[in-house]
């Protein structure tokens, strides 16, 4: 597959030596650089990635031997590739990973992706590396889903020693450490603290079935009402938050509405017992904007669709209660 290097000085010129290595011709990868499977000698962005290719790989030499005519803003790198003798439609790889000795990295990751180059009559994709510098073998990789952990359902219930039970479960996991477990009191107006941590049960953090996780926090406050979230947290330390949810020790329905201010999308987080929720929401003339009847879901998601404030008042039939909370949206 051919390699394209554009020279970002116009007055540059110097010579380059391409050879490209088709693994199912016959060419081994270096041990080194087989990385299917084995994520240990990637860097933090290329951990990242969920798919790298096996197939072949680049080895691009600048034939300046010091490196005296490669210009301060260096050079693009554009890759050609096919997913698959059969398969030219969807891009597979969108990253280009290149080698530098030790590990494979992920260079300039935010300005790469993948489209099918129309100078080779559609039939490859092409991936442009952009000003590179260094050189020596490159390859290409891609990520399966935007989302390292994806989170299939995340409970926090009262028990009846007045402690607070947490169940989830995960589909699926990408280079995932662990799981913080954080509380907010209902006294420390938004601050969270860690009462907890639960290691991802993935092999290398890594898995595509389901995984169950439980916590009990077990010294929940003297508070009647408590605040949950997972931070979860991946391998090269980035943090990813759960949604909130809500455990009320006395038995009597609490909910949370947030964020506040919006953009438009709000939360609602309540108890998790089942009861029926009927949700109104109202401008500040009193007019009703939405009304939705007989919800039962511990975590509800609704939109409003225009800048203002707003009251949001749920109503509980089965037992009377009512709150109101005001609410501002800002498009």
């Amino acid at each position: 597959d051919p390699v394209k290097i554009k020279f970002l000085a116009a007055s540059t010129t110097m010579a380059f030596t391409v050879t490209h290595y088709h693994i199912a011709s016959g060419v081994v990868m270096p041990s080194d650089m087989a990385v299917q499977g084995d994520k240990s000698n990637l860097d933090a962005n290329a951990k990242r990635l969920t798919t790298i290719s096996q197939n072949e790989y680049w080895d691009i030499h600048n034939d300046d031997a010091d490196g005296s005519k490669l210009s301060t803003s260096g050079v693009d790198v554009t890759l050609h590739y096919h997913n698959s003798a059969s398969d030219n439609t969807s891009p597979t790889y969108k990253y280009i990973l290149h080698h530098n000795g030790t590990q494979w990295e992920v260079p300039n990751k935010s300005n790469q992706g993948a489209s099918l180059d129309p100078t080779l009559g559609g039939q490859a994709y092409a991936i442009v590396l952009p000003a590179q510098k260094t050189f020596s073998p490159f390859t290409v990789g891609g990520s399966a889903s935007a989302l390292p952990v994806t989170m299939m359902n995340f409970t926090a219930k009262a028990t009846p020693e007045r402690t607070a039970a947490l169940n989830w479960s995960t589909s699926s996991e990408t280079v995932n450490k662990g799981f913080a477990i954080e509380r907010q009191a209902s006294n420390v107006n938004g601050k969270y603290e860690r009462i907890g941590y639960v290691a991802s049960k993935a092999l290398n953090g890594n898995s595509q079935t389901a995984l169950y996780y439980n916590f009990i926090d077990m010294h929940p406050g003297n508070g009647e009402t408590a605040f949950y979230r997972l931070a979860q947290e991946d391998m090269d330390g980035t943090i990813s938050y759960s949604e909130v949810r809500v455990v009320k020790f006395n038995g009597q329905t609490v909910s949370m509405i947030y964020p506040n201010p919006t953009r438009g999308m709000v939360n609602i987080s309540r108890t998790a017992n089942g009861s029926k929720m009927n949700i109104q929401v109202t401008d500040m003339s009193g007019k009703l904007i939405q009304q939705i009847n007989n919800v039962t879901d511990s975590n509800y998601k609704l939109n409003i669709n225009y800048s203002g404030m707003y009251n949001i008042k749920l109503i509980y039939p089965e037992t009377g209660e009512q709150t109101i909370q005001k609410i501002v949206v800002q498009k």
